[in-house]
């Protein structure tokens, strides 16, 4: 994994690469993200857990340099959950998918909620769709804002808002695009800000679309789909 950074006169200059002791094949860098002075990293393929279970890294930047400080796994879960594949970071929360882990039933995906207490990163919550479906790739991504987790679910058509409240993350809203049909990949990228959720749907018509979502008096809307141009 590379690391920028902009310069004075806005240039972006090379100045780090991360790299951790693995194994072949392991897929280091599957999923990136970074927030202020901590950058999470995924490896779906890493064995430390068990075969192929998955494993993301943890580094913390200190006195000018980027440090490695823990590696998260997820707990017992199917074979290759691919545990690594999706990554958000904020404050002092990491949000984690397993788009092959168990949920509800084996194999529907699951998203793991770590969290730094000023010593330790620990796990805080497992997440999954309470109408998940086997490989319907529940945490294929996610985008974590403040106290807010947009996961989608790509080969189930859908993405689900999860809302911190009252200590734990509750399952509020699933979206659904307004148009398409089943193997359009809705919710094979997704982004967060505020109110505002973004969701990739890759395979629309074969050229693919974007869903914008608003919240408005309490409920998630569809407020615009994005095309390419002809």
């Amino acid at each position: 994994v590379y690391n920028y950074k902009k310069n004075m006169v806005g240039e972006w200059i090379y100045f780090d690469n991360l790299e951790i002791i693995g194994s072949e094949h392991d897929h280091f860098g599957e999923a990136v993200s970074i927030d202020g002075d901590v950058a999470i990293i995924g490896a779906k393929d890493d064995n430390t857990n068990g075969f192929q279970n998955g494993s993301a890294y943890i580094y913390h930047y200190i006195n000018g340099s980027w440090l490695h400080v823990a590696k998260l796994n997820s707990e017992s879960d199917s074979y290759y959950p691919e545990f690594g594949s999706s990554i958000s970071a904020y404050g002092n929360r990491a949000v984690i998918g397993a788009p092959s882990g168990d949920g509800i039933i084996n194999g529907t995906g699951a998203v793991y909620v770590f969290e730094f207490n000023g010593l330790e990163w620990e796990q805080t919550e497992k997440l999954f769709a309470t109408d998940g479906i086997f490989g319907g790739k529940f945490g294929r991504s996610v985008s974590l804002f403040d106290d807010r987790i947009l996961i989608g679910a790509n080969q189930a058509g859908a993405s689900y808002i999860f809302d911190y409240l009252n200590g734990s993350w509750v399952e509020t809203s699933k979206l659904v695009p307004s148009i398409g049909e089943s193997g359009d990949d809705f919710g094979y990228s997704v982004s967060l800000y505020e109110d505002t959720a973004l969701i990739g749907s890759y395979s629309f018509q074969s050229k693919g679309a974007v869903y914008m979502f608003k919240l408005i008096s309490n409920n998630w809307i569809e407020v615009d789909n994005i095309t390419p141009p002809d």
